[in-house]
């Protein structure tokens, strides 16, 4: 009975492996704008909690959310990166002084 059915996955009208692969390009291109994204915020309330540099803080909370923005609507992740080592390199000469 089971020789009898027949699988013709490739040849289906509903299989849209180019529709399916889009997908899964942009939920990794969302994941990994948002996981930036949360790396910033944590950077900026980091500089504004522990280093009492709100105003910096805030700056840098405010970049992530552009970049992140822009970041999705552009397919860039560069922008972003870039923000996370402002954010890096802000905390660590505010720390430092």
């Amino acid at each position: 009975m089971a020789n009898q059915i027949q699988l013709d996955d490739a040849t289906a009208d509903g299989n849209d492996l180019a529709a399916h692969e889009m997908g899964y390009n942009q939920f990794v291109d969302l994941t990994v704008t948002g996981i930036i994204f949360v790396v910033n915020v944590l950077i900026g309330l980091a500089i504004g909690g522990v280093l009492d540099r709100w105003l910096l803080g805030a700056v840098v909370i405010v970049a992530a959310a552009v970049t992140a923005a822009y970041g999705l609507w552009s397919g860039s992740r560069g922008p972003s990166v870039a923000v996370v080592l402002f954010a890096l390199l802000s905390l660590a000469l505010t720390g430092l002084g």
